[in-house]
């Protein structure tokens, strides 16, 4: 991987960083997501695995004045099924999912946008199909943000919008060995990092959109809905969308 990739991910790690030597306040929040999850990939012939793809995520907030910094991490799995009971399972781990933001007060809406970075690593496996060989799909991305925040006598609701720039993908090759292969940790963990390939929308896409209402008869919490499209597009190509349902839990004040 080129370290000149690294670059744009640490000006801006250094610019959140600066902003938390301020004084600042935290808020921290659990959510649980089940989801409905599609994925399309090329080693798999074509074939569309659907299936409902569950998830916790961890989310921690820090605050000052007109600006926050919101870091996420999640872990997920799914069961999929294909065509002609073909199975599939998939994994999915986010240690990092970070954006900063400016807030501006627009007409009674609370408005804010800033850069976005994330690292996911998501695993498949298709016995059926590919044996005990793995497909894997790491991506290190940047992107913006951009939110709404609109309160009412009933609560307040949030949108939020991620998107990706540019990226830095890992993702196995279209050839594989017939007769031998190696499935262990080690090899696994070397395979999501290996094999990198930097682009934009010519490459890859991510788009992520999210919904919550909370109300205020139960501040603690909060309902929401989100959907998440990605795109690979060179060989293997790889297409996944997801539609979440999501249950808030917020810590007691």
């Amino acid at each position: 991987m080129n370290v000149k990739l690294l670059l744009p991910f640490t000006i801006l790690c250094l610019i959140m960083s600066s902003a938390l030597a301020q004084d600042y306040d935290k808020i921290r929040t659990m959510n649980y997501n089940a989801g409905f999850i599609q994925i399309k990939d090329q080693m798999n012939y074509g074939l569309v695995f659907t299936g409902i793809q569950q998830s916790f995520s961890y989310r921690k907030a820090w605050k000052v004045n007109d600006k926050s910094i919101y870091y996420q991490g999640d872990i997920g799995f799914g069961l999929l099924s294909g065509t002609r009971s073909l199975t599939g399972r998939n994994f999915n781990f986010k240690p990092f999912d970070v954006y900063y933001n400016l807030y501006e007060r627009v007409r009674g809406f609370t408005l804010s946008a800033g850069p976005w970075i994330k690292a996911e690593y998501n695993y498949q496996v298709y016995p059926e199909l590919q044996g005990d060989y793995n497909s894997f799909f790491t991506n290190y991305t940047l992107g913006f943000y951009i939110g709404a925040w609109l309160e009412t006598n009933a609560g307040y609701f949030r949108l939020r919008w991620k998107n990706s720039l540019v990226g830095a993908i890992a993702r196995q090759g279209m050839e594989r060995d017939p007769y031998f292969y190696e499935s262990s940790a080690a090899q696994h963990i070397q395979d999501a990092h290996s094999n990198f390939n930097a682009g934009s929308f010519n490459l890859y896409n991510n788009t992520f959109v999210e919904f919550l209402f909370v109300g205020v008869h139960h501040p603690r919490l909060g309902y929401g809905y989100s959907f998440e499209y990605f795109t690979y597009s060179k060989d293997p190509t790889l297409k996944a969308v997801n539609h979440s349902l999501s249950l808030f839990f917020y810590p007691k004040m």
